[in-house]
């Protein structure tokens, strides 16, 4: 069992102090409106990533034998620093920083730049929440690959403190509270878990198949060809090479199939999730 750390906990805070300060500061320098425009973009970049996690975390557990959290991480660390880059390079065309102004001006704008910055450090902090707990359960991946492959988890020592991280963030009340201030949803996670044991087990991943949801999601063509026939394409996925699983022609297929798009709205992973682990 691991157990979680007061002083890691109380690490996190104090990190999360010297950032907040660090961007109070900074807001000062930038000025009122840039303030303005970097909380615009990071809530922007937020949500994007955020529904690139959730997405990217059903394609992979519907699609593939391959457990989500860690793709999924990444696909929406790089969505959200794409957005949040591009939006930054055009803040650099608004106006000028309090350093530029004068008087009462330069007041306004470094008094409204420094909030500005206090609810941009708070937001950078929210999403870190989620951070967190996303790399804690990569973690759990690898120790539970691990068990199935019969390996020791003693040398999953990255796996262990990334486990213990997240649980020193969640212990107590104040973790409580965290937790539930989280933006991504208790769902995500439950499903994350839910999908990480029935990928490393080959009978539970073969009653996942046969739930009602997949089979129907099967019988389209372009994706039973995906999950059946294209074992080179999924072993790129699983290192990570998503070039070339989007450019695949099969994969175009699917993605401009309209009545696929709208079967995996209406798709309930947990339920189905549920119906292979009740097997």
């Amino acid at each position: 069992m691991i157990q979680p750390s007061a002083t890691w906990q109380h690490a996190i805070f104090v990190v999360a102090i010297f950032w907040l300060l660090f961007e109070v500061w900074r807001g000062w320098r930038l000025g009122m409106i840039r303030g303005v425009v970097n909380i615009l973009i990071l809530i922007v970049a937020w949500l994007g990533a955020s529904a690139a996690a959730a997405a990217t975390s059903a394609a992979l557990a519907i699609f593939f034998r391959s457990p989500s959290p860690a793709l999924a991480t990444i696909v929406a660390t790089l969505v959200g620093l794409s957005i949040y880059c591009v939006g930054s390079s055009l803040a650099r065309f608004l106006p000028r920083r309090t350093g530029d102004q004068h008087g009462l001006f330069q007041m306004i704008s470094g008094m409204g730049g420094a909030c500005c910055g206090l609810l941009f450090g708070l937001f950078f902090l929210w999403g870190g929440i989620s951070l967190v707990r996303s790399l804690g359960l990569v973690g759990e991946m690898r120790l539970l690959a691990a068990a199935h492959q019969g390996r020791s988890i003693k040398e999953e020592s990255l796996a262990y403190h990334l486990i213990r991280l997240e649980r020193s963030l969640e212990m107590g009340p104040v973790g409580a509270f965290l937790v539930s201030t989280d933006p991504l949803s208790p769902a995500f996670y439950q499903n994350t878990r839910k999908s990480m044991m029935v990928v490393q087990d080959p009978e539970l991943f073969e009653c996942f198949l046969h739930s009602p949801n997949v089979e129907r999601l099967l019988q389209h063509e372009s994706l039973h060809r995906i999950v059946t026939h294209h074992e080179e394409l999924q072993e790129r996925l699983k290192r990570g090479e998503l070039t070339t699983f989007l450019h695949d022609l099969d994969v175009q297929a699917l993605l401009h199939d309209e009545q696929f798009k709208e079967e995996i709205k209406q798709f309930d992973l947990s339920q189905a999730l549920d119906y292979a682990l009740k097997r």
